[in-house]
């Protein structure tokens, strides 16, 4: 009897530990979305909303386009000067118009801060085609909610955790590191206040919160899919070229 009671017990054990796999999770998070195949036919998003910066303390409006597989741009408008960052997919820029108005390419940290930070706005579900491998950790707590921690390693090395509700699989958070002034400083983005958006739900509050760099709050207020987009969007524009009067 004592046998027969340790092999059940096994079985059951082997059961337990088997849901809990990388897969499982994933299918899970997949699923409480809105399904692999909805989440796989977004090719652009954009939204919309206001953002407080830490610092200021300012409610800043602000608008963001996404296209994959990896090209982005974010534009706000700050005091009534505007600020433009993108990517298109191989260089990064930016037009700080308190500085100037014209669009310049991000020094080498700037750019690989900002690729480092927006990576592909559905990451769980593009990892292995962009290259990324991902490993089931463990159980953890955050806030009082039980989650999975997942490590992402990114092919070139870079290490993104994603903390995802036990329960329903949704992301609760981010945890990354990026290197400032010699420094090694974690960044959180907390994601919260899920809405549904074309059979798809999407975090409309995100937080991203940091020790030795500025926080920020953002509230989303409109999210479309499957958008036009045209490549020119996230392209540095080019400075027009004088022209030569000719003389009559």
């Amino acid at each position: 009897m004592k046998k027969l009671f340790i092999f059940v017990l096994i079985i059951l054990i082997g059961g337990f530990v088997y849901s809990e796999t990388l897969e499982s999770i994933l299918n899970k998070n997949y699923e409480t979305r809105g399904g692999l195949e909805k989440l796989k036919s977004i090719k652009t998003m954009y939204s919309e909303g206001k953002m407080v910066n830490s610092q200021q303390n300012a409610e800043i409006s602000m608008k963001m386009w996404f296209k994959v597989p990896n090209k982005f741009r974010t534009a706000v408008n700050f005091m009534g000067k505007k600020i433009v960052q993108a990517y298109d997919g191989e260089k990064a820029w930016w037009i700080m118009s308190f500085i100037s108005p014209k669009p310049q390419l991000m020094p080498e940290k700037q750019a690989k801060d900002l690729k480092d930070m927006q990576s592909s706005f559905l990451p769980l579900v593009d990892y292995k085609k962009e290259g990324n491998k991902l490993e089931l950790v463990g159980k953890t707590d955050v806030d009082g909610t039980e989650a999975y921690k997942l490590k992402m390693t990114k092919k070139d090395g870079k290490v993104i955790y994603f903390y995802l509700d036990a329960d329903s699989g949704i992301e609760l958070k981010t945890e990354m590191f990026i290197n400032r002034g010699g420094e090694e400083l974690k960044v959180e983005t907390i994601f919260s206040d899920y809405k549904q958006v074309d059979g798809i739900y999407f975090p409309f509050y995100i937080e991203t919160k940091s020790a030795g760099m500025n926080s920020g709050k953002i509230t989303l207020t409109k999210i479309e899919l499957n958008k036009q987009m045209n490549d020119s969007l996230f392209t540095m524009p080019e400075e027009p070229k004088e022209t030569t009067k000719i003389k009559k």
